[in-house]
């Protein structure tokens, strides 16, 4: 009955961790205009801190990958991690100062980004029977918290609260987990004691797998991760501003986007195993395409907020598609391909924040939806070439190497 007990309590401790990693990815798009006039400075430049956000979650995965060399249990760094994140949150509720809120953001996604991808792995691996259930699971709190963010800002300021607050609600529910899964002793359970991360090696992936289909998911995942980082951050300021409609309703679009994208992912989730998954990857690509033009044409804004959650329905499942064709070919490399996306999609959307910004500079952030298309034709064809490899090795002309 304990271990039942502890198990329960792993699998929920676990899972919020998740949702608040995918809390921190949409919290500051929806309160983009009040950070710029706290600090006084201009949109293009408070929306910095969607490219601090990215380099942190590259630097955290980057970090991942030393610590795996670092003699540390499991228990002590899911501890430090904790520990600095609540710090940091702790310095951006208290504080006002702009420099000190850039290095708490680039601070909170460094943490958060281990604790999500040390929850997912361990997740995954608790039931070899159960994985790609877990993993399901698993995506979908991380698209749940998402959500949860792009309601969060709106909601306090409607309530006529500082976005500071927005910090101290988050402080405060890692603050239980983390006490909670200490005084519970969830890591002392033999199963997670016992857990070891298998010891990565990025250069496996060139070593033991085609170079060029390594390269197209690299770079595949490089723009998705764009498309999806984008609307998180600069739709609600698109919304404000391009259509001159309120904080309510552009915070709400947003959560309407990643209520599809939740959705979504928990649907595709489940019938993935009935389909090609790189088939379908390439069908719900073009869906996404032919949405985003008709929002780009679309006049009418209630059609736009419906379209903006069709958009997330059809973009919710291609990453975890992408681990999904990735893990064929590394059967036992889960920690790998995670942290190996996670860097190529997040420097993606940082390079493109960058880009994005000097064309709201340039021409105007009317021109947000035209560039989220040319990312989303760029990412068919890498999809289509990428089937077109793997098409060719099943007919013997391409040799594929698997590892595990």
């Amino acid at each position: 009955m304990e271990r039942k007990f502890n198990n329960i309590i792993f699998f929920l401790v676990s899972f919020i961790i998740l949702m608040v990693s995918g809390v921190f990815a949409t919290i500051y798009g929806p309160i983009l205009i009040e950070l710029s006039e706290s600090f006084n400075i201009s949109l293009e430049s408070i929306g910095l801190v969607f490219s601090l956000y990215s380099i942190g979650i590259v630097s955290g995965a980057i970090l991942y990958v030393i610590l795996d060399g670092v003699r540390i249990n499991l228990k002590t760094r899911l501890n430090i991690f904790f520990m600095i994140i609540l710090c940091s949150l702790a310095l951006m509720f208290i504080f006002s100062v702009r420099a000190l809120f850039m290095v708490c953001v680039f601070i909170c996604s460094i943490c958060s980004i281990n604790l999500q991808i040390t929850c997912l792995i361990m997740v995954s691996d608790y039931s070899r029977k159960n994985q790609n259930l877990l993993i399901t699971f698993s995506t979908f709190f991380i698209a749940l918290g998402a959500l949860l963010g792009s309601i969060l800002g709106p909601f306090i300021i409607n309530c006529g609260l500082s976005y500071k607050f927005i910090f101290l609600i988050i402080f405060i529910i890692l603050l239980i987990v983390f006490i909670f899964s200490n005084v519970v002793k969830i890591y002392d359970n033999n199963k997670i004691k016992n857990f070891k991360l298998t010891k990565i090696n990025l250069s496996d992936l060139f070593k033991n797998f085609e170079k060029l289909i390594v390269i197209l998911l690299g770079i595949n995942i490089f723009f998705l991760f764009s498309i999806e980082q984008l609307i998180n951050q600069w739709l609600p300021s698109f919304l404000r501003i391009s259509k001159d409609l309120s904080i309510n309703f552009a915070g709400n679009t947003l959560a309407f986007f990643w209520i599809f994208m939740t959705i979504g992912r928990f649907i595709f989730g489940i019938i993935a195993e009935k389909f090609d998954i790189l088939k379908l990857s390439i069908f719900l690509c073009i869906l996404l395409i032919i949405t985003l033009i008709f929002i780009h044409i679309s006049k009418e804004t209630i059609l736009s907020f419906f379209l903006f959650g069709i958009s997330g329905f059809f973009l919710a499942s291609l990453y975890p598609f992408s681990i999904g064709i990735s893990t064929k070919y590394f059967q036992h490399r889960k920690n790998l391909i995670i942290t190996y996306f996670l860097i190529c999609g997040f420097l993606g959307s940082s390079f493109n924040n960058v880009i994005i910004i000097k064309v709201i500079e340039k021409i105007g952030i009317n021109y947000f939806i035209p560039f989220i298309l040319i990312l989303g034709f760029i990412l068919l064809s890498l999809y289509l070439f990428v089937f077109y490899l793997t098409k060719k090795s099943r007919k013997g002309k391409l040799k594929i190497q698997t590892v595990g």
